[in-house]
């Protein structure tokens, strides 16, 4: 029989990759779902070696637009220099 602590990590292990998946690898709501901090969830994954992909922010900048070109057309043109 394997000792209840390795079970627990393993479990838990699989219970925080499942949650996840489920969000899209988002850490903010994973971290919602599971009932924890984000900080904790952050913790666990460093100690776990878990790595869930891009970060929350990478993702929502991640989606195949320029908004360089996007937040340039918003802005005044710059006055003519002399």
């Amino acid at each position: 029989m394997r000792p209840l602590r390795e079970v627990l990590r393993e479990h838990e292990i699989a219970h925080i990759k499942h949650a996840l998946e489920l969000t899209g690898g988002h850490r903010t709501q994973t971290a919602e779902l599971l009932g924890i901090s984000r900080k904790v969830l952050w913790e666990k994954l460093r100690d776990f070696g878990i790595d869930p992909g891009p970060s929350d922010k990478d993702s929502e900048k991640d989606d195949g637009k320029d908004h360089d070109k996007d937040d340039a057309k918003d802005l005044p043109d710059a006055p003519d220099e002399k």
